[in-house]
């Protein structure tokens, strides 16, 4: 770079026939970022400056100098560079929006079990129950040793979101069908009031001190931290069916879910919260034969409010003081309850009465007339996981 100088960050200094030979010297030199060959009319003065890492600190322009940079802190510039726009979130923005919903089918074939996974409803907690049942019952071994896993989850050693997909346990699409409509094949969808479910994944995924993937709030709602008020409008202005995307899904109506026939294809527990979580999930083992008090990860996950350990992930979104503190405007509770309106209604889902108590008689009333016009059928799939389910076992 001809007439560029720069100035400090000198760790050394040679003679050189010219500003080639002055770059080479420097690759030569250990520690040696850059360099600065100032030319002289006489050879013998000619000076090669070889420059530390701090050498862009404060380059100048002058007469007679030529500066260089050389090839490998070049190379680790360029990747940084591209590194901090793989970072941006304008990048991590298209990564999430060109991420498509993982499958919400979770299944357990030596137990004929099917459970569709619903965000924000023990999704964690279950993925991780289920898999353990899987290890111990294919691999005939002790229980391994838990790992913290980012973001506050934790799962058994080995475990995945994904160690109970259709797929990945050798489940074709046809085979899917075939066992959700298979009397003999437990299908069950844990579901939860669409208030406290909306609230439990605004506390985890946009409020600090909880989970550490806020890039998901930033993604639906454009801010790490939006104000409720902003987040209940962006979900009232959202398509129906939502856009897809794991982001999204935290907030997607539960009815949307598996291809939008939770309530055709599957046995529904209702009143999930973490007091009741223990008898309903025990139940559910028990029902395919499993002894849950034998069970590690159920004792982990689902055991006696005394015995459990701290969750970050926790949010107490049903617990009133949550209510209380968030819930204090009645446009936003109405908003709501209309935005969900078709969980209410298709999964039979029973208003809260502190809810029906902020958004008043009137309201409701209009909500009653509103739910008796939504139709079951009006849900179409939006889970990709269920796309030519029908077209593939016809065939």
């Amino acid at each position: 770079m001809p007439g560029l100088n720069f100035q400090g960050a000198d760790i050394g200094r040679s003679r050189a026939s010219s500003a080639s030979a002055c770059l080479r010297k420097c690759e030569q030199q250990r520690g040696c970022h850059a360099m600065t060959f100032i030319d002289s009319e006489s050879s013998r003065k000619s000076r090669c400056y070889f420059k530390g890492k701090k050498f862009a600190r404060d380059p100048q322009y002058s007469a007679g100098t030529v500066s260089g940079v050389v090839a490998h802190v070049t190379a680790r510039q360029s990747a940084a560079a591209e590194a901090s726009r793989a970072d941006s979130p304008k990048a991590i923005k298209e990564r999430i929006a060109a991420k498509r919903s993982v499958s919400h089918y979770s299944v357990l074939p030596e137990h004929k079990l099917i459970l569709c996974r619903i965000e924000k409803v023990m999704n964690t907690a279950l993925t991780d129950l289920l898999c353990s049942l899987t290890k111990r019952i294919l691999r005939r071994r002790k229980l391994p040793k838990r790992v913290k896993l980012k973001g506050g989850m934790e799962f058994e050693q080995g475990c995945h979101w994904s160690s109970n997909f259709p797929e990945v346990r050798g489940m074709s699409a046809c085979q899917l069908q075939q066992a959700l409509s298979d009397p003999k094949w437990t299908r069950v969808a844990f579901v939860r009031d669409p208030l406290e479910r909306f609230l439990s994944a605004f506390i985890s995924k946009c409020e600090t001190g909880h989970d550490a993937d806020t890039y998901m709030c930033a993604h639906v709602f454009e801010s790490e931290q939006p104000s409720l008020r902003h987040a209940v409008q962006v979900i009232s202005k959202a398509s129906s069916p939502m856009p897809l995307g794991v982001a999204w899904d935290h907030w997607r109506p539960q009815s949307e879910f598996c291809g939008g026939r939770l309530r055709d294809q599957f046995q529904l527990i209702t009143g999930v919260n973490r007091s009741s979580s223990h008898a309903l999930v025990g139940g559910l083992l028990r029902h395919i034969g499993v002894d849950p008090i034998k069970q590690p990860a159920f004792l982990h996950h689902f055991g006696v409010e005394a015995t459990r350990r701290p969750d970050k992930h926790r949010t107490l979104a049903s617990e009133p003081e949550a209510r209380a503190r968030f819930y204090k405007h009645a446009d936003l509770v109405r908003a709501l309850l209309l935005r969900y309106a078709s969980d209410y209604h298709d999964l039979r889902l029973l208003i809260p009465h502190w809810a029906a108590e902020i958004a008043g008689p009137k309201f409701m009333a209009r909500l009653a007339t509103r739910q008796q016009s939504v139709a079951a059928s009006s849900i179409r799939v939006n889970a990709p996981e269920t796309e030519g389910l029908n077209s593939t076992c016809s065939q």
